[in-house]
């Protein structure tokens, strides 16, 4: 059997597209069509179903899918030890919330860039916890608590986060600093894809997850700011993105009984890719980056 046709195989599928598979590889999409239908010729089973409007697996095309996965990902391992070898260069893929990546990941970027003119840097601006296999991700910026998926993280920087309204919002409003009080208010949701994000918040000295009714749902804390600033509601975000708008008057910090600890704000890779240099020399990087972070408001380094 063709291994590097297997390997392309599972590209196709995952992808769901040649054309997508042939950015990703490099490769002329005839020239991968033709390698993955010689394969299937010598295994003597059809995989895939092509037409002109889209292509679908078959049976045993998911089956040799799930097989030549687990390869897939050895077969990265080893790329990633391959490239340790020589210079930073390849490819460098990473994910992370829009706002930071605004800033300072790009300006990080930019100056890693330039220390490594070889290497091609990806970034896929997200608020969600993409697959690092499906996505082809060597290192996400994350927020936590984080899920348990299995991969590691390294805390670089907390943030302080609390709840704040407009004055003329609280004007009419019987304000009291309790929980109960919380729960009649107007909220500002901050979400991806229509799916609200939960406030991590203190209750009876425990943290609780709380997830309001929202009367609007944006997806980004400066979007939730401006809505605040409006008076619409209550909005749960970091200090650092309200610091300024507290100094002005135009938000107030409210219910500090229940705000939470300190929130990590991680690197987050797989233990398997860790032998990439690109990885390790940019994981050092962004640490020492973070160093210039600890005069901004609301930011713990």
């Amino acid at each position: 059997m063709d291994i590097q046709a297997g390997l392309w195989f599972v590209t196709v599928a995952r992808l769901g597209s040649f054309s997508g598979a042939a950015t990703e590889l490099g490769q002329p999409a005839s020239t991968i069509s033709r390698r993955i239908a010689q394969m299937e010729k010598d295994i003597g089973r059809q995989l895939l179903v092509r037409n002109t409007r889209n292509m679908r697996l078959t049976a045993a095309g998911k089956e040799l899918q799930a097989l030549m996965s687990h390869l897939d990902r050895e077969y990265l391992a080893v790329l990633d030890w391959v490239n340790s070898q020589g210079e930073v260069s390849g490819k460098f893929r990473l994910t992370a919330p829009h706002q930071f990546i605004e800033y300072p990941l790009t300006d990080w970027l930019i100056e890693y860039q330039q220390h490594y003119p070889q290497l091609v840097i990806e970034v896929v601006g997200s608020n969600e916890y993409l697959d690092f296999y499906q996505h082809r991700i060597d290192l996400a910026f994350r927020q936590g608590p984080l899920p348990d998926s299995g991969l590691h993280q390294r805390r670089i920087f907390s943030l302080e986060y609390g709840l704040f309204a407009s004055p003329e919002y609280l004007k009419r409003q019987a304000y009291s600093d309790s929980f109960d009080w919380l729960t009649k208010q107007r909220s500002i949701g901050i979400g991806a894809h229509g799916k609200r994000f939960p406030w991590l918040l203190t209750r009876r000295n425990k943290p609780t997850q709380y997830t309001p009714t929202t009367s609007i749902l944006l997806e980004s804390p400066n979007q939730g700011v401006k809505a605040a600033l409006a008076g619409l509601g209550v909005v749960y975000t970091s200090t650092h993105n309200v610091y300024q708008a507290i100094e002005d008057g135009a938000l107030q910090p409210i219910c500090p009984s229940l705000w939470p600890e300190p929130v990590g704000f991680y690197m987050v890779y797989d233990e398997s890719r860790y032998k990439s240099k690109v990885l390790q020399t940019f994981m050092d990087f962004a640490k020492s980056k973070v160093k210039e972070l600890h005069l901004l408001q609301g930011i713990i380094v």
